[in-house]
């Protein structure tokens, strides 16, 4: 008997795809990714006199100067393609150029500090380095585009496009980010949990003292100020974000995302820019987006396409810009982008790895021994995570392993069970996640049963991942079930 109707049981699972993608981003990320990209945005603006760059971006100002100051204003920021708008529509009408200006238009959407250190800690460092890189090439190549075929709008006109500069202690800012950084790579390059926290907290301790002889209270108050502006204005919809995008995850077969987005095509590179333009998400939402896609098929090629497209243009920032600078800039500037996209999406997937090519450790000749004969039933139990493990997540593997061990050693040693702890975000590659295509820190059981096939999730598993007796009679009852 059914206590639930259908309707009931596909929202509660949708509710629990959230709840999910929201637990494990925020034990897994939060902590040692986040909140450190967070204080280095606030040292950022803090500290970084952006009054010193923004008059170097008048139109008669040196293009090997405008641009690259243009870049790195947008680097200090983390806004998306429609908060940074009025920041665009002030510095143009405060004399910048229209090449700089749509440079900064560009950049600071697409490469601000949090959103290219969360997508190298979510997804790779290889995406992030490509995001980074390309934002920047398209930023200045766009800028003189535009600039050069529509030419400069009048402008208010100025003696001296600079200004004098003022005197900074680099010395202290150095030790700073320095510092700041080192926490941030210690957190998420280190897995063993005692030396991840005895470095960080030494870090800690490094911060506090730098602050203490460099930096007074009010500059100190000024970088808290900074950074919980950050925090309260993007923290609140991110989660939003990774709640939806754990839902997606279960709404979107993975068929359909593999079959149509797990190639380096040039239509697998563009529906994914198209989604973008037209599918409006604040920023640093697209990366769990780009993480979810990716877990379900989706190629390096249309990835990288999406995350260079989905932060820069949306439909209302397309409106606003349009009066802003006038339909035929907006016309070109739209469309310079979805080709530059992507074209950098089908150069990026032709120099990586697919996603349908099986990694050489696990093939899909050998994939056939890990489930054993055809005549009789064999089961394979996959623990599946990420770099970044919870209390939960480890016990979700830690308890399998113990059950299958105390219970059905005889089973093992016959290879009639089976039991794979998986990196799925190190072995993208390897046949068995390319098989299940994991969504998150996951258990699912492959079951052969005279020659039938069957993968199934035991989602159930995580509601006993902080009681081992009532976790291991759970696993034992499924597997009993199978076995008799």
């Amino acid at each position: 008997m059914h206590l639930l109707s259908d309707d009931a049981m596909d929202l509660l699972v949708m509710l629990l795809a959230g709840t999910a993608a929201l637990y494990e981003y925020a034990i897994a990320h939060t902590l040692f990714c986040l909140i450190p990209a967070f204080f280095i945005a606030g040292a950022m603006s803090a500290y970084i006199p952006k009054t010193l760059l923004l008059p170097y971006l008048g139109p008669k100002s040196p293009k090997h100067i405008a641009y690259p100051i243009a870049v790195v204003s947008g680097l200090l920021l983390a806004v998306c393609s429609c908060t940074v708008l009025p920041l665009f529509a002030g510095i143009k009408k405060n004399g910048a150029g229209i090449g700089p200006a749509i440079a900064f238009l560009y950049t600071a959407p697409a490469t601000n500090i949090v959103a290219v250190l969360y997508t190298a800690s979510l997804i790779g460092a290889d995406v992030a380095f490509a995001r980074i890189a390309f934002s920047v090439l398209f930023a200045i190549l766009i800028g003189i585009t535009i600039s050069r075929f529509f030419g400069e709008p009048d402008s208010p006109s100025s003696k001296e496009n600079f200004v004098k500069k003022e005197s900074h202690n680099l010395r202290r800012l150095l030790y700073l980010f320095v510092a700041l950084i080192a926490i941030l790579l210690i957190g998420t390059r280190i897995s063993e949990e005692i030396l991840k926290y005895a470095l960080s907290l030494l870090m800690v301790g490094v911060i506090a003292l730098i602050l203490k002889r460099y930096f007074s209270k009010s500059e100190f108050f000024a970088w808290m100020t900074e950074t919980w502006g950050f925090t309260k204005t993007i923290f609140p919809l991110l989660l939003i974000g990774i709640f939806f995008s754990g839902i997606i995850s279960v709404l979107i077969p993975a068929d359909f995302v593999s079959a149509y987005l797990g190639n380096n095509s040039l239509m697998a590179v563009i529906l994914p820019v198209l989604f973008g333009i037209f599918v409006y998400f604040p920023t640093l939402v697209e990366v769990p987006m780009a993480k979810t896609f990716l877990l379900l098929g989706m190629a390096k090629g249309p990835l990288l396409a999406y995350l260079l497209a989905d932060p820069v243009i949306s439909l209302p920032s397309i409106l606003v810009v349009r009066k802003i600078m006038g339909n035929a800039r907006t016309l070109a500037y739209a469309s310079l982008i979805l080709v530059l996209c992507v074209g950098a999406g089908l150069l990026f997937g032709s120099i990586t790895t697919s996603p349908g090519i099986p990694a050489p450790n696990v093939n899909a000749s050998s994939f056939q021994n890990l489930t054993g004969a055809t005549n009789s039933t064999t089961l394979t139990l996959i623990k599946f995570h990420g770099y970044q493990q919870c209390s939960s997540c480890i016990n979700l593997g830690k308890f399998a392993n113990s059950t299958l061990n105390e219970v059905y050693s005889a089973e093992l040693a016959s290879s009639q069970i089976r039991y794979f702890d998986i990196n799925a975000e190190a072995e993208a590659d390897n046949w068995l996640v390319l098989k299940v295509k994991p969504t998150y820190a996951s258990l699912y059981l492959i079951v052969n049963e005279s020659g039938s096939e069957s993968v199934k999730e035991l989602s159930q598993a995580w509601y006993y991942t902080g009681d081992e007796t009532a976790y291991k009679e759970y696993l034992t009852g499924v597997i009993e079930s199978y076995l008799k």
